[in-house]
């Protein structure tokens, strides 16, 4: 009698043990899945500076054809106004 509830238990426990593992177990994978969420939220920031560098060099290669634009327009009125 005392050994059956002993044996009895020893597996409560080992039960208790396994949902305790089992536990641990989809705890570290929600921690996993947490980290490669932070990791692509961190890739998706760098891209979008990526893109925001980009467009800033957009402009500041616009703004150097505008100015190459005038320089010339002011060559031509000069060279035109040379000419009168």
């Amino acid at each position: 009698m005392i050994i059956q509830i002993l044996l009895l238990l020893l597996q409560l426990l080992l039960l208790l043990l396994l949902l305790l593992l089992l536990l641990l177990l989809l705890l570290l994978l929600l921690l996993l899945l947490l980290l490669l969420l932070l990791l692509l939220l961190l890739l998706l920031l760098l891209l979008l500076l990526l893109l925001l560098l980009l467009l800033l060099l957009l402009l500041l290669l616009l703004l150097l054809l505008l100015l190459l634009l005038l320089l010339l327009l002011l060559l031509l009125l000069l060279s035109s106004e040379e000419s009168t």
